[in-house]
């Protein structure tokens, strides 16, 4: 298992859900994306690799809601 799985297991498994949880969770899943893409090009992970993460991960939640924003989500 990666320390990344991991500290999502444990995350799921001992932090009460509450929109902070959600939004540590999120914050995980954007920065395993990031590592990811920096992975995938070889280089060091970067602010763009971020930001890139983040693009993707709204759109793919936009699309998963219908087009609802992201931000929209937990308001």
């Amino acid at each position: 298992l990666s320390l990344s799985s991991m500290a999502g297991r444990w995350v799921r498994n001992h932090v009460p859900r509450s929109p902070l949880t959600n939004s540590l969770l999120q914050i995980k899943n954007v920065m395993a994306a990031a590592h990811a893409i920096a992975t995938k090009q070889k280089s060091p992970l970067l602010y763009s690799h971020l930001r890139t993460a983040v693009v993707v991960c709204k759109n793919f939640i936009s699309e998963l809601n219908c087009g609802v924003e992201a931000r929209k989500m937990y308001q």
